[in-house]
């Protein structure tokens, strides 16, 4: 049997208005396409327990850069944080500087070139998988994902609320990491010496 060009056209047609159909059946609705949003302003902040009684160091920053991914309501879906490591300030700038140097600053590696150096990488956060609860006020949301440290990434867990407020998001949350997950041995300071768990707070808007 000849197939003549007509039937050969009609067929190609059928094929282009089937596709959308099993795509459907296949895999469910189309996903909705995310928006990527600009992080506005940051306020991050760490604490940590000391050996001393009652002693506790605090920082923070308002300097991040990065971008959240929400869907049409602006609940977030996915997010990527950059923090530069010298904007985080305890209000003294020699424990500052001890704190680059003892925490931030990566172990020193050899270049292509043969030269020795140390590095102060960004504190880089990735959250691939963020959910949240609308069925509460304010929203409670918590998220997945990675946090890399001194050039060393581990698994990391938030929880937090996210306020929706005349078309602008706001998250606050907290978490806790371990110095030592990053191989960071806690570090001291006149007989002062860090715990190994920091708290870590933020509030985030896009």
């Amino acid at each position: 049997m000849t197939v003549t060009s007509t039937q050969k056209c009609f067929v190609f047609q059928s094929c282009l208005f089937l596709l959308p159909l099993l795509s459907t059946f296949a895999f469910g609705e189309t996903a909705k396409v995310e928006n990527s949003f600009p992080i506005s302003s940051t306020s991050i902040k760490f604490e940590a327990s000391t050996n001393a009684l009652g002693m506790k160091i605090r920082g923070q920053t308002e300097s991040c850069k990065g971008q959240v991914e929400a869907d049409a309501s602006r609940l977030p879906k996915k997010a990527h944080l950059e923090i530069n490591p010298e904007s985080l300030k305890t209000g003294m700038d020699m424990r500052d500087r001890h704190m680059r140097e003892k925490i931030f600053t990566s172990p020193e590696v050899t270049t292509a070139t043969g030269k020795t150096e140390k590095s102060l990488p960004p504190i880089v956060i990735d959250l691939s998988e963020i959910s949240c609860d609308q069925k509460v006020a304010p929203v409670v949301c918590s998220a997945k994902g990675t946090l890399n440290l001194r050039n060393k990434t581990n698994p990391v867990a938030l929880t937090g609320n996210l306020e929706l407020s005349n078309g602008k998001s706001k998250a606050s949350g907290k978490t806790v990491i371990k110095l030592s997950d990053y191989a960071i041995e806690a570090p001291s300071q006149l007989g002062v010496k860090v715990k190994d768990e920091v708290e870590i707070s933020f509030e985030v808007s896009y």
